[in-house]
């Protein structure tokens, strides 16, 4: 697939900062989701718009203490005006009620460009939820 261009790697650099939702400040990210945006969180429910990942990423903000997300792989690819970037990711976080929780997966994330330049409107991520009590939040295995 040869190297990024510099394009390719800028929209990864914006992917990774408005991604960052929910460590450090819960909603410090989302600058370049679109007001529509699908998100498929890693239990698998859908988050229809911004504004309902802006309330998903406060209510796990509150319920946690320290978090890290890391990305690896990641690749991105540009064709006209529609950017895809995928990779994986490593959450880890320390959930009062229960101790450390360790999320890891895949992730891809498809962008649209307008007249206001990039915007996410599809983010999907997958992956097992590990910790002592994973039940407890979803996780059946």
């Amino acid at each position: 697939m040869g190297e990024p261009t510099p394009e390719e790697r800028s929209l990864c650099e914006l992917w990774e900062a408005d991604a960052a939702i929910g460590v450090g400040a819960p909603t410090a990210g989302l600058g370049h989701f679109a007001a529509d945006v699908c998100a498929l969180w890693v239990d698998g429910r859908r988050l229809e718009g911004v504004d309902e990942i802006r309330r998903e990423a406060e209510a796990l903000g509150g319920a946690s203490g320290t978090r890290e997300l890391t990305y690896s792989e990641v690749t991105c690819r540009i064709v006209g005006d529609t950017g895809v970037i995928h990779g994986r990711y490593l959450l880890c976080e320390e959930i009062a009620a229960i101790g450390p929780v360790e999320m890891t997966g895949r992730f891809t994330a498809t962008f649209n460009r307008g007249a206001d330049g990039w915007e996410c409107v599809l983010a999907h991520y997958d992956g097992p939820i590990t910790a002592p009590h994973a039940h407890e939040i979803g996780d059946d295995a």
